[in-house]
């Protein structure tokens, strides 16, 4: 009889505890931090990859078949434009020059003579008192043909001995020399690349829904993890057709992204990882961590006289810091900054210093 009554009073304070436990806790204010609403930017930012590729790259072919001579650089080297970079060997066409420029002075030679026959033939004529008006003279058309034919082979001539002389198209760096000394020479083989690592660019794609959002003349930072640095660049073109490049399924967009400014450990054929910070227009702003979500609704909690008070609220675009709120909210409103687990409507509340 004495267990079960012990049994009967330590049951009835278990449910005073209990009910005073719950009174405690009803009546208990959580503590909240407040933050305020505010119209604002709304930083959206679009990413992509690419790869560094020199801007201007001049590779040198010869004008005719030909022997390379002599190659007049190296790899690695500094040039400039118009200095020479391969020299053929052009001792046959020297010699063939030499024999036409004698024939152009043979030719001169005689039509001189035939002058000089002419005018001591008419001189004898008139001593003689002969007609001398009906004597013939040289047709000075025929030599004059003979002449400029002769000195349009002798230019052809030239131009080969000088296209014999391959000089760069432009300011930049040996890259490449395919010729060697005593190989014989196509029109269709590359001899020597130059590339001006001056200006950089990068080429890369973007999705469709991407593509559609950034514009030329837009800033861009690019990264990449074979540089410690990061650089500021362009975007200088935008392809106006999407195409879908095997395996991939998606169409992309080409884009060119050009360097402000470069150095030198900065390689072409480096990766790239690019990003492209979009204009906005002026938003309501909340943080994000003030926002929950039911399902698909989202609500946040306001204090009003030691309450919480939930409203229910429309958002948009984020950026990892601020949410847009659509509608529900107006600004300089301030709302609970990461509401507790424990809030609820019309719980007490505390604010607190954050």
């Amino acid at each position: 009889m004495k267990k079960k009554a012990i049994w009967i009073i330590l049951l009835v304070i278990s449910s005073v505890l209990i009910i005073g436990f719950n009174i405690y806790n009803v009546n208990k204010s959580i503590p909240i931090s407040l933050a305020q609403v505010h119209e604002g930017e709304l930083s959206e930012k679009v990413y992509a990859g690419g790869r560094l590729e020199p801007i201007h790259t001049y590779s040198h072919y010869p004008e005719t078949t030909g022997i390379v001579g002599k190659v007049l650089v190296k790899e690695g080297e500094r040039v400039t434009k118009g200095q020479p970079l391969v020299s053929l060997a052009v001792k046959e066409l020297e010699r063939q020059l030499e024999m036409e420029n004698n024939s152009l002075r043979m030719i001169e030679a005689e039509l001189r003579e035939k002058e000089k026959q002419h005018f001591e033939s008419y001189k004898q004529l008139s001593v003689q008192g002969g007609d001398a008006s009906k004597l013939e003279k040289p047709s000075a058309e025929v030599y004059e043909l003979r002449v400029r034919n002769q000195q349009l082979s002798i230019e052809a001539l030239k131009r080969k001995i000088e296209a014999g002389v391959i000089r760069s198209e432009g300011d930049g760096t040996i890259t490449e020399i395919t010729a060697k000394e005593g190989q014989s020479l196509q029109p269709i083989q590359p001899a020597v690349t130059v590339t001006d690592l001056s200006k950089l660019r990068v080429r890369s794609s973007l999705n469709e829904l991407d593509a559609g959002k950034v514009k030329s003349g837009m800033k861009v930072l690019i990264t990449g993890d074979a540089f410690p640095g990061s650089y500021q660049g362009k975007v200088v073109y935008l392809s106006p057709v999407a195409k879908v490049t095997p395996p991939a399924k998606e169409a992309v967009v080409e884009m060119l992204v050009e360097l402000d400014s470069v150095s030198e450990e900065l390689r072409p054929g480096y990766n790239t990882s690019l990003e492209i910070r979009l204009p906005a227009d002026k938003h309501v702003l909340a943080p994000v961590n003030a926002v929950r979500y039911e399902g698909e609704k989202a609500f946040v909690y306001k204090e009003a006289d030691g309450r919480a008070v939930k409203v229910p609220v429309t958002v948009g675009k984020e950026d990892g810091e601020f949410i847009e709120i659509v509608s529900g909210l107006a600004p300089e409103e301030t709302v609970v900054a990461k509401p507790p687990e424990a809030i609820r409507e019309g719980k007490k509340v505390k604010v607190t210093k954050p």
